[in-house]
């Protein structure tokens, strides 16, 4: 249970940062309103495989039949009106897919949301470290450092792409983000299951 709080501290504080540049307010707040239509993912299955859907033209396999729809979670993660997420958690593991109401013109503004990503990971990286047993004694050295597997942004035809994955405190991260007219789309995936969701992201 410990691990799983932790892992959801670490997610907020990535959505935290990443949200920054899109001036979200503080992820604390709860978004809920009764009038609130955004849209979201719908589960559709085709050849009897099930889909994640979504209106603004994207799609990505259903992670599996032991993954639930996590709505309060996905609450928690929604700084405000611009900001729509979708979550799906397994024991300790979760997929957590958001949109963000944000115009990204050029690749040096995606390029920005994405450091906000890798300086959003470093500082939860922070926090799992200082609640490591053994830090006070230890300090940062060797307990704060996320070992980096793939750190790729692009940027092609108007349109950015980027793929980030992580391993804090032994936590494996994906982080993957693009963008879709003016919407900045982020995909966040811990623990272990999820590959072949993340994987077969495509626009459609």
């Amino acid at each position: 249970m410990l691990r799983v709080v932790y892992i959801t501290r670490f997610l907020i504080a990535v959505v935290c940062f990443v949200a920054a540049g899109a001036g979200i307010y503080g992820i604390g707040r709860l978004a809920g309103c009764g009038d609130d239509n955004r849209d979201r993912l719908a589960v559709e299955t085709t050849n009897g495989q099930r889909w994640l859907r979504h209106p603004l033209g994207f799609e990505l396999r259903h992670p599996g039949p032991e993954w639930i729809s996590d709505p309060t979670f996905a609450e928690r993660m929604e700084g405000s009106l611009t900001t729509t997420c979708d979550a799906f958690t397994n024991h300790d593991a979760e997929l957590t897919v958001c949109t963000i109401d944000k115009a990204i013109h050029t690749r040096a503004e995606f390029v920005e949301e994405i450091r906000g990503a890798r300086r959003g990971i470093a500082g939860a990286a922070q926090q799992l470290a200082q609640r490591t047993p053994g830090y006070f004694f230890s300090g940062l050295e060797g307990l704060v450092g996320a070992t980096t597997v793939t750190d790729d942004v692009g940027w092609d035809n108007g349109r950015g792409n980027a793929f980030l994955h992580v391993i804090v405190q032994g936590v494996h991260v994906r982080v993957k983000a693009f963008t879709i007219d003016d919407t900045l789309v982020v995909l966040f995936a811990t623990g272990n299951g999820l590959d072949a969701a993340i994987d077969s992201f495509a626009r459609r």
